[in-house]
């Protein structure tokens, strides 16, 4: 666990040099605790050259999106819709919706390209108490094979499988994805989702005109991003979608 955090402290760094992380209860969600950067980066201007590192190299892993604790909140309050299920979390961040779904009992993937997040995922993981499998290393061993079927039964409990590819996992039962709609060119993500998942579910806290002929708007909960950017009434307002066809 010391080592993920010192190699995600090596990498905030790069991009905000006086940047430090800290181990956080969510006010939303105190049953997880996530490693987030710490609030007193943001006590003065940053740089120019820090907002260009920071464009470049984005460290969406060190926060806490409202729209994911929203998310771990609501199936940590609703297991039902998760468990036993095979689930993927998509562009998982600091990996705070696969955790609430491991704990909710769901079998979980957690996919993000970036791999600053896939190791932050397994630090928050790990300061959970649940344990981790590189699904990377097993599909490198198995090309032919998806990953679904490289994680034998026994192997879920308490546990988060790491992947970086989306195409490399197979079918989904249940496909969650927390504030990966904050582009407009992520928007076709929608459709892709539907090619990986009968069911899914959207937190978004971004889009204001979300209108998708698969989706339909179900609710919305209250929440913050942490460490808290002051950010806008209307960006803590998460609204869920899910999908209907």
């Amino acid at each position: 666990m010391i080592t993920h955090q010192l190699v995600l402290s090596e990498r905030i760094r790069a991009i905000l040099p006086e940047a430090k992380l800290e181990v956080v209860k969510l006010p939303d969600v105190p049953e997880i605790s996530l490693c987030l950067l710490e609030d007193s980066c943001f006590r003065r201007p940053l740089t120019e050259q820090e907002v260009s590192a920071a464009w470049t190299h984005p460290p969406y892993w060190a926060f806490c999106w409202a729209s994911g604790q929203a998310m771990a909140r609501y199936l940590l309050d609703h297991p039902g819709d998760v468990s036993t299920k095979r689930v993927v979390d998509f562009g998982c961040g600091s990996g705070i919706a696969a955790i609430a779904a491991v704990k909710a009992g769901a079998k979980v993937i957690a996919c993000d390209i970036d791999p600053d997040a896939l190791q932050a995922t397994k630090l928050n993981a790990e300061l959970n108490s649940l344990l981790i499998i590189d699904g990377d290393e097993r599909l490198q061993a198995n090309p032919n094979s998806q990953l679904w079927d490289l994680v034998s039964e026994q192997e879920w409990r308490n546990t988060i499988v790491l992947c970086s590819d989306m195409n490399r996992i197979g079918k989904a039962e249940c496909l969650l994805a927390a504030d990966v709609l904050y582009d407009p060119q992520n928007l076709p993500l929608l459709d892709s989702f539907c090619e990986w998942s009968k069911s899914v579910l959207v937190a978004d806290s971004r889009v204001r005109n979300f209108s998708h002929q698969d989706y339909q708007w179900e609710f919305e909960i209250q929440s913050i991003t942490l460490p808290d950017l002051d950010e806008l009434l209307m960006h803590r307002c998460v609204n869920f979608y899910r999908r209907v066809s």
